[in-house]
């Protein structure tokens, strides 16, 4: 692995100050948090002051700072007692009538659950309340246990892995039935890993996927995950791109190399890279390296590594008590309870685990893990001069309903999640909006050290917030997230101040892609991004990229003006796509593949970039495309300069460029900086910029401000070093594929798909084959976005020798397709050049490089074989048979569709039909005669086997047809047992409920659903089909403008599905698609009700085209299927969800069946009068 340190920063001066970055260390342990001196304050403070020490007595009256004598009065033990103390004066009192300080005496002041502070604990403008550590003096509010009595020891692990000096404790509430399961641990302020293979700094790669979809399992390479020990306690760490996946093992197959996990990825395993990146941590025989503990939950033992120097008898060892949230703000702004005017400085707040029970993985942003200090409804507060460290999620977060609240000057590190979270989205603290808030003058760094897609600060749906001189740093992510919206949708961020910011050390080789130092999503007028220093942004090269601004998705009107970004992967400044941007007097320097980058023209991606200085030390400009016009892009008096020589605009010199883009006044010149190459981007007063009107970048008040001791607290902190992971060692592609081994109903395992998502697709197939019983069909659609699409691409590397390529195809009588396949050189001419092609009409009209080759018939398979040679002295044609059973061979030489073809890098197939059409291949081979030889692939073998091996065999029905039936009453367990005796059973995610009912699935916003696995037993095909249930919403409303909330699920999206839903209204109903894209979504007249016990049950009858909706035992309404509903409803592939992944159902689930028969109203009726005694309460205990 390849390791080397950043360049040092130390002693850059920007604008005048100087600045400075400690040079990075490669192993260098991190320092244990700086403790934040508490602002002083005069004593006696004005109105009530009590005080709070951890020698104190919550007996005593909390007025006096110390006890007296004789012990009979002092002050207060908790905080918990100061907070109760002003709720009993605001009631005794008839409301506040001064303001109340509650100062804190050094110490740690240990906490067994959250500090919760609701309306009834709140101030006012005119009388606030403050608590605030007493002066000179450090309180931490910790959610930590001290752990004593480690001892040496004498186990096997020790001895072989970890040279005898393992130490261990017993701890008897730390086993699986003693209630005390931690996931940190901290040594002398330290943070700790758990035991992890590979060390930290390396990684694992999966062989393959198992499929092209499966979002929860992947064909591991052999030896690389085993059957530890306590195998469902290990978590697995998955890197995608801008995200990871956290997952439970539900069961490995060692013959096959196959790991199933318990929880799903939001995509499927092997999307960016089929070799993906993951580690796996709690894994007891992992554990050899210093820094490294483990819990073993069987037996309640903890055990340890010390560090060099660390002496287990004097080590203060905590691990924490209470998870995630350690103050809890509980304001509801809908209902008018507001937790106000509450003020907190000088304070520590540390130690809490990470939530990793139920893992709901996030799409992006890590927005469903909780922070530190969580507050929803909380207006006008403050959080000043404080620290948030050993966080197992997020420091703050400023959620629904949080208004005119400031975070300043405090210090963020040591972080699972990110730093600052305001607003929400996707459902999740978003029931009211979020604004107004400032986030300014803080230290984060060491964050995203679990979840590794979180930021810095994050904004979601939240405008008018100010997001100023913060210093951010050591992320695996984006420093600043801005915004929840794709696309040009309504804004639901703007007026969002994001200035004067020092960001750096992204990623640092290891962490994700995707990303940028500022990232932005929407429409966001008003929005700043100003006077901001970023650099050293290195994504994970393997996949995407990592810049320094990125107005991604939609990005539009935003102001980005004064900014200096260096050293980044890919470019400085990286525009998605979006709209009028003013792009305006910044330094762009140093970008590994341009310094500005434009990446659409299929949609909106303009911004105007003027007066700005491009400076590299490569000699490309741009990066993306730029296609001229005014309405794609502006640019104008620019100052372009290059190392590396003359620079160039794509493949233009500067001349061709001007013209081509009208840049006018635009220069090349060496701009004259003090010293680039060290970070010194003043320029000497002959700049020629300074002459073209560039305006020197002030940074000297970027950043923090304040005393020196705060100004130069980064300076203790080393920044990581950069890790350049390799890129996975990827096989030669050789094309030689039968299907035979792909998941039906699913995209091949093999080749790169690009799809119009209008109902097209290119999935495997049992419906017909040339030779087996499976291959590919294509179907396409109309209005697509491109007419090539849909599209299967793959990227052979052959330049010499001789080259086959051969297929079967067959085009359909019903709905013939126009497609043709081809073989393409990229690299040598833009965009490629063409050499062997052959096209198919509808009417089955074949020709070759334009030549006519003759018609083949529709519904019958032909085969077509190719031949050529390659390199410089190849004759530039190509060989073409044609076999159609019951005639001769067409045998023909044809000439490459460009004569300038020498190689082979691209073969692909498209269909060009612009309706609805529907045509097959099936062995498809493109390589050398020796390749093609070879086995097929052992990794496409494995993950088939693995299918296999994982498939139940078919079991009959009973006589009821029922093929799924969940009581739910064995638990809690990680899986909900199916009594309908197929054997579906459920893998839960989800959380149980018990109460008068019995037990019941429970579905939270972190814990929602219980997975199914595919299983013939639950392919409807075109037969009738009922599912009934019970469900006792806790919430209906959702913020969307589909309001609805999925309570259970089948997808094979975009092909088929099938899904169960209840609208704000209470309405539930079903939508379904069929196999021929026939959809189905008709709601009852009826609804059920939040809060209370309900059933619902839906009869699919399809020999009547009817369908049946009962709630509560009574048939609520009787709906006509479409005519044209008349395909299979398989959905082959897709895993059942109970509870839901979009849009998620929150409350109860219990008793849920699936037939395959249309039920009669009086059984309907019977089940439900058989369970209603038992639903007349909801009052209910979450069972994690």
């Amino acid at each position: 692995m390849v390791m080397k340190q950043f360049l040092s920063a130390a002693g850059i001066v920007l604008g005048g100050i100087a600045m400075s970055v400690a040079v990075a260390g490669c192993s260098a342990p991190r320092p244990a948090p700086e403790t934040v001196a508490p602002q002083p304050c005069a004593l006696p403070r004005e109105g009530l002051v009590y005080y709070v020490a951890p020698a104190g007595n919550d007996a005593w009256s909390g007025l006096v700072a110390e006890p007296n004598a004789a012990r009979t009065d002092g002050p207060f033990a908790t905080v918990e007692k100061g907070r109760d103390a002003i709720r009993q004066s605001k009631a005794a009192n008839a409301g506040l009538k001064q303001p109340v300080t509650v100062l804190l005496r050094g110490g740690v002041y240990r906490l067994a659950a959250p500090l919760v502070f609701t309306a009834a604990d709140s101030g006012t403008k005119d009388v606030p309340i403050t608590y605030e550590a007493y002066p000179g003096e450090q309180p931490v509010l910790s959610g930590g246990r001290r752990i004593n009595g480690w001892q040496r020891d004498s186990s096997t692990q020790s001895k072989a892995k970890c040279n005898g000096k393992l130490w261990s404790v017993a701890l008897p509430e730390c086993k699986a039935d003693g209630g005390w399961n931690f996931n940190q641990l901290f040594v002398n302020g330290q943070r700790c890993i758990q035991a992890r293979t590979p060390n930290q700094g390396a990684f694992l790669r999966a062989a393959c996927p198992t499929s092209k979809n499966n979002s929860r399992g992947f064909i591991y390479n052999d030896g690389d995950i085993k059957p530890w020990d306590n195998l469902r306690d290990a978590l697995v760490v998955v890197y995608h791109s801008w995200e990871t996946s956290l997952h439970h093992i539900a069961s490995i197959d060692e013959d096959v190399c196959r790991v199933k996990f318990k929880e799903p990825a939001p995509w499927g395993m092997g999307q960016w890279e089929k070799q993906q990146r993951y580690y796996v941590e709690n894994v007891f025989e992992a554990l050899d390296e210093p820094g490294e503990w483990y819990l073993n939950r069987t037996t309640g033992t903890v055990y340890y590594y010390p560090r060099p120097g660390e002496d287990m008898k004097s080590a203060e060892i905590i691990a924490p008590v209470v998870t995630t949230t350690l103050v809890d703000f509980q304001g509801a702004s809908d209902k008018g309870e507001l937790v106000e005017n509450l003020h907190f400085r000088g304070i520590a707040f540390q130690h809490t685990n990470a939530k990793i029970s139920r893992i709901r993985n996030p799409g992006q942003g890590e927005i469903y893990q909780d922070a530190m200090l969580q507050a929803t409804g909380l207006r006008n507060s403050s959080f000043e001069n404080c620290e948030i460290a050993h966080a197992g999620g997020h420091a703050i977060w400023l959620a629904g309903g949080c208004e005119g609240n400031t975070v300043r000057q405090c210090h963020m590190l040591d972080l699972c999640g990110g730093g600052v979270y305001i607003g929400g989205g996707w459902g999740r603290n978003d029931s009211s909006p979020a604004g107004h808030n400032t986030v300014d003058n803080n230290f984060i760094h060491e964050a995203g050290l679990l979840f590794h897609g979180a930021h810095g600060v994050w904004i979601g749906k939240s405008s008018y917030n100010t997001v100023t001189h913060n210093e951010i740093s050591n992320l695996d992510y984006s420093a600043i997230s801005c915004g929840w919206s794709w696309g040009f949708q309504p804004s639901s961020a703007n007026n969002n101040i994001l200035d004067y910011n020092y960001i750096h050390h992204l990623s640092n080789g290891e962490g994700l892609s995707d990303m940028g130092g500022i990232y932005t999503l929407g429409v966001s007028p008003g929005t700043t991004e100003r006077f901001n220093r970023l650099h050293d942004i290195y994504n994970y090269a393997g996949v995407s990229h990592g810049s320094g601004i990125y107005p991604d998705e939609g990005s539009s009107d935003i102001q980005i003006e004064n900014n200096v970004v260096y050293r980044v992967r890919t470019c400085p400044l990286f525009q998605h796509y979006g709209k009028d941007n003013l792009v305006r007097n910044n330094v762009f320097a140093f970008g590994g593949e341009g310094q500005i980058q434009r990446c659409r023209e299929d949609i909106p991606c303009h911004y105007i970039a003027e007066g700005n200085i491009l400076y590299a030390d490569i000699d490309q400009m741009l990066g993306g495309t730029w296609k001229s016009g005014e309405d794609k892009f502006k640019v104008g008096r620019n100052v372009y300069w290059s190392t590396a020589g003359a620079p160039k605009f794509k493949d233009m010199d500067f001349e061709a460029w001007k013209v081509y883009a009208k840049d006018e006044g635009s220069i090349v010149a060496d701009p004259l900086f003090v010293d680039a190459a060290n970070g010194d981007f003043r320029l000497k007063r002959e700049s020629p910029a300074l002459k073209l009107g560039f305006k020197s970048i002030d940074l000297s008040q970027t950043g923090l401000y304040g005393d020196k001791a705060w100004v130069e607290l980064p300076r203790r902190y080393p920044n990581r070093a950069l890790n350049e992971v390799p890129k996975p060692v990827v096989e030669p592609e050789i094309i030689n594929y039968d299907f035979e081994l792909d998941e039906t109903g699913q995209e091949p395992l093999e080749g790169n798909i690009v799809l119009g998502k209008k109902n097209d697709s290119i999935t495997v197939t049992k419906e017909t084959a040339a030779a087996g019983s499976q291959c590919l069909k294509f179907t396409d659609a109309p209005d697509l976005p491109h007419e090539w699409m849909p599209h299967i691409y793959f990227n052979p590397k052959y330049d010499t020798g001789r080259a086959l390529v051969s297929w079967d195809m067959m085009n359909s009588k019903d709905a013939p397709a126009s497609f043709y396949v081809e073989v393409r050189e990229y690299g040598s001419a833009d965009p490629f050049i063409v050499g062997p092609t052959v096209s198919v009409t509808s009417e089955g009209k074949v020709t070759a490089s334009k030549q006519d080759i003759g018609t083949i018939p529709l519904g019958e398979w032909v085969h077509v074989d190719i031949a050529f040679e390659l390199g410089g002295a190849a004759p530039g044609t190509y060989k073409l048979t044609l076999k159609v059973p019951g005639r001769d061979p067409v045998v023909t030489d044809v000439p490459h569709q460009n004569p300038a073809f020498r190689k082979v890098t691209w073969f692909g197939i498209s269909s060009t039909s612009q309706t609805k059409t529907v045509f097959y291949l099936d062995n498809l081979k493109c390589g050398s005669p020796a390749d093609l030889a070879k086995p097929p692939s052992r990794k496409v073998n494995a993950a088939a086997m693995a299918r296999k091996a994982a498939a139940k065999a078919a079991k009959p029905t009973n006589p009821q047809k029922l093929v799924g039936h969940w009581t739910f009453d064995a638990g809690p367990d990680d899986v909900a047992r199916d009594s309908s005796g197929t054997g579906n059973d459920a893998d839960m995610s989800a959380c149980w409920a018990k109460g008068a009912f019995g037990t019941a699935m429970c579905c939270r916003e972190d814990a929602y659903s219980a997975e199914v696995p595919d299983d013939p037993s639950l392919h409807f095909g075109t037969d009738s089909f009922t599912i009934e249930l019970w469900l006792c919403p806790a919430r209906l409303d959702i913020d969307s403008k589909d309001a609805r909330r999925r309570f259970m699920s089948k997808s094979a999206f975009p092909n088929t599905w099938w899904n169960l839903n209840v609208t704000a209204d209470g309405k539930p109903f079903i939508e379904m698609t069929d196999s021929n894209k026939a959809g189905f979504g008709g709601r009852p007249s009826g609804s059920i009700p939040a809060n209370a016990w309900s059933h619902f049950a839906v009869v699919v009858d399809r020999t009547a085209g009817k369908v049946h909706y009962f709630i509560n035992g009574k048939e609520d309404s009787v709906l006509d299927l479409p005519a044209t509903f008349t395909g299979n409803l398989d959905v082959d592939g897709g895993e059942l969800g109970l509870g839901g992944d979009w849009q998620p159902f929150l409350g109860l689930l219990d008793d849920v069946k699936i037939y395959r028969r249309a039920l009669a109203a009086d059984e309907v009726r019977t089940s439900y009068e058989q369970q209603r005694p038992n639903r007349t309460s909801v009052e209910h205990t979450v069972v994690e």
